[in-house]
């Protein structure tokens, strides 16, 4: 079994149970195979991530009400977990090496997988709104749902939808990294990407 397998075990069953804390903050932190070394912000932005889906996957779910909540909870976890997330050092890992601002978060997301009830003899009905992923096509084809009896029939897909949990204070001329609440994703963003994913 390969480490990312490994990593997608720990979140089929419930995001971060303590065996995987340490595996998931490996992955996050750019342990796997890679061309270069991910800049120092980006690997900030993937821990605080990991750090928030913990937080979640102990408070049903939802992620905390704001950065201080976050890292008071942090600061009382065993040094061990602590230390999955970096070098221990919570204040450290809250502040952005590029532009020395304080990260920032979307407080109480909703990290529970969704489902979708698709139509009888089709495919899915598709994302919710603001969703990306869902099945496409027919049931049993490439692409869409398991068939269900004589092929059709209504399907149920639990899905998790990435949404942005974490982003830089400031954006600068190279854009804003922002943490997204599936494993391992992050992207660099344009202001104005920034303003559709993190709307005032």
């Amino acid at each position: 079994m390969t480490q990312q397998q490994s990593a997608g075990n720990c979140f089929r069953r419930s995001y971060l149970q303590p065996g995987c804390v340490v595996l998931f903050a490996l992955i996050l932190a750019g342990c796997g195979p890679s061309t270069q070394p991910q800049p120092d912000a980006q690997v900030h932005i993937q821990q605080i991530a990991g750090l928030y889906m913990y937080y979640a996957s102990k408070h049903n779910e939802t992620g905390p009400g704001s950065v201080d909540e976050l890292k008071t909870w942090a600061n009382a976890l065993p040094a061990t977990e602590k230390q999955s997330f970096g070098d221990g050092n919570i204040e450290k890992l809250f502040t952005s090496p590029r532009d020395n601002q304080p990260y920032q978060i979307v407080p109480k997301v909703s990290v529970k997988a969704q489902t979708i009830q698709g139509k009888p003899g089709s495919g899915s009905s598709g994302p919710p709104s603001g969703g990306t992923g869902a099945p496409s096509g027919p049931p049993g084809s490439k692409g869409g749902p398991p068939a269900g009896k004589n092929g059709g029939g209504n399907t149920k897909t639990g899905m998790m939808v990435s949404k942005v949990i974490v982003y830089e204070s400031t954006t600068t001329s190279g854009g804003r990294w922002v943490g997204m609440s599936l494993a391992r994703e992050s992207k660099l963003v344009t202001e104005e990407e920034f303003k559709q994913l993190v709307p005032k």
